[in-house]
């Protein structure tokens, strides 16, 4: 359960330094 709420995490950091690069 933990596993997938880590992905989400990671996930948005990576949608949110997407959009800042």
């Amino acid at each position: 359960y933990l596993y997938f709420i880590w992905q989400g995490i990671l996930h948005g950091l990576k949608g949110i330094s997407g959009k800042y690069h």
